[in-house]
């Protein structure tokens, strides 16, 4: 399938996100660890989550959650 929201992303865009969202598991800063603790919440108790690999876009979560450029593929960050 793909994430939704990397259709407007260029493939440069997309590696940049991921290298991001990588890079904020293991340096982490207050702000953005915030978000992504609200973010991971979310996807805790999402049907679509399988061991932390979300099954609509095929990202793992905790990575794509501190990737503040990401979304949720059915906007479940965004309610």
């Amino acid at each position: 399938m793909g994430c939704a929201g990397c259709r407007n992303m260029t493939s440069g865009e997309k590696i940049k996100s991921i290298v991001t969202g990588w890079k904020n598991v293991i340096w982490k800063s207050p702000e953005i660890e915030s978000e992504a603790i609200r973010r991971v919440g979310i996807c805790a108790d999402c049907n679509h989550n399988r061991n932390t690999i979300c099954k609509v876009c095929n990202c793992w979560i905790p990575a794509k959650a501190r990737s503040m450029v990401e979304n949720c593929p059915i906007n479940k960050w965004n309610e």
